[in-house]
């Protein structure tokens, strides 16, 4: 949209099943459709807890991986890499590697450069680029 003169807003509605649901931030229609089997509402249950229940969001988040989710894959590596949700915080490069691997094997672009940045990070150049001599 071009805006010719004066300011361009956007807004963002987000919008929940009950009073209940807005004031504790709950995510009921996530909860009942990830018991039902929807890895994607697992995925989706396990990123909204990222911030308030790490742990809670790293079960999630593995749970949604372990199922084939690509994009649950690639952002439980970021946490690993980060130790979010892990017991000391410590990061966990092994696994996270792991998972990037799975999601780029899936055709995950993300997971693709995630992947080039851990082996670039941990000095595992000839994986990027082969064996250049």
């Amino acid at each position: 949209v071009e805006v010719s003169s004066g300011t361009r807003c956007s807004l963002i509605l987000w919008f929940a099943d009950s009073a209940a649901a807005c004031k504790d931030k709950s995510r009921p229609w996530y909860e009942r459709a990830a018991a039902n089997g929807s890895v994607d509402a697992l995925y989706n249950l396990a990123k909204s807890r990222r911030v308030d229940d790490p742990r809670g969001s790293l079960r999630g988040m593995r749970e949604a991986a372990e199922a084939g989710h690509f994009m649950a894959q690639n952002d439980l590596a970021g946490m690993l890499i980060e130790g979010r949700g892990l017991p000391g915080a410590e990061p966990d490069e092994a696994g996270a590697e792991r998972w990037l691997k799975e999601s780029a094997g899936q055709g995950f672009y993300r997971a693709m450069v995630g992947l080039a940045v851990l082996w670039g990070d941990i000095g595992r150049h000839r994986e990027i680029w082969g064996d250049m001599g």
